[in-house]
């Protein structure tokens, strides 16, 4: 009995170690298809939102306002400390938990999205500014 209980713990130990091979590889190609193209760390710091163009008279007047969307920006100072507080209950509870990326929901969302055809998303605050800034 015991050697039928190494047998199947050996056999369980191998099952594992190749699923993790695996999955490293296929999370690696994954990484590098999508990972061209992106901006360099010194892009990311230097992100400019689309702003609204403002068009003035000659007395320094506004005549008209041009823009898809109206971004004024405001330096996170300028932030009431509960509007910082509403949008991370709201979007991200677990915002100062993680580094941008939330494996947990990733996954959680991955297999919601396997079972009911449907996508749910798993997006982080951060992850929803990337693909704001820099997806189409």
């Amino acid at each position: 009995m015991r050697e039928t209980t190494l047998r199947h713990l050996k056999r369980v130990l191998l099952f594992a170690a190749i699923t993790s091979a695996v999955g490293t590889v296929v999370v690696s190609l994954v990484i590098l298809r999508f990972s061209e193209g992106l901006p360099s760390l010194a892009q990311l710091e230097k992100v400019e939102p689309k702003r609204t163009t403002i068009l003035y008279s000659r007395d320094d007047k506004v005549i008209r306002r041009f823009a898809v969307q109206f971004r004024e920006p405001i330096p996170y100072e300028g932030l009431p400390g509960r509007a910082v507080d509403a949008l991370i209950a709201r979007e991200d509870r677990a915002f100062w938990d993680h580094w941008g990326l939330s494996m947990t929901d990733i996954a959680r969302a991955a297999l919601v999205d396997l079972v009911t055809h449907r996508r749910l998303g798993a997006s982080t605050i951060t992850q929803q500014l990337a693909r704001n800034l820099f997806l189409t």
